[in-house]
Formats: structure tokens, C-alpha cells, sequence
């Protein structure tokens, strides 16, 4: 089964109280499901804004990133 990553992001206190990440999250498993994929839900950066790009210097999505630029994360998941 081929893996999928699923990362969810949001910048402020008042998002992780509301529905974003259930939303987030909710939409990445359909598609896995739909789509026969396993899903890796790990990559999370709650409270890390986008604008500034925290979460590429200091959070998950930059982690992946290097990840995926070492061969760790296998090509085509």
C-alpha cells in the first residue's frame, strides 16, 4: 500500500478550539480511503504561521521537506 502524508497547519489558538484541524483531517482520510493509501497523520504545525514561513524554519512542513530531499520519504508517496 502506498503512503500518504497529511499535513495539517493552523496559525492561531482560536483555530485549534474551532473545526480546522477535524476539517483538515477529515478531508485527508477520504482521500486516502478513495484512494487505497495509507495515511500518515503526524505532520502537524498547530499554532505555527504560514506567513512568516515558521512552519518551513521551524516546524513539520520543513521537516518533511528535508525528509523527502533525503531519500527518507519514499518517491511517489
Amino acid at each position: 500500500m502506498v503512503m500518504a502524508y497529511s499535513y495539517s497547519r493552523f496559525s492561531s489558538r482560536a483555530q485549534a478550539e474551532g473545526d480546522s484541524l477535524r476539517r483538515q483531517l477529515s478531508a485527508a482520510f477520504a482521500y486516502a480511503e478513495a484512494n487505497d493509501l495509507t495515511l500518515d497523520t503526524s505532520l502537524q504545525d498547530h499554532g505555527l504561521s504560514a506567513f512568516t514561513g515558521a512552519n518551513r524554519i521551524k516546524g513539520a512542513l520543513g521537516s518533511f521537506v528535508d525528509r523527502i530531499k533525503s531519500g527518507e520519504i519514499e518517491r511517489g508517496s
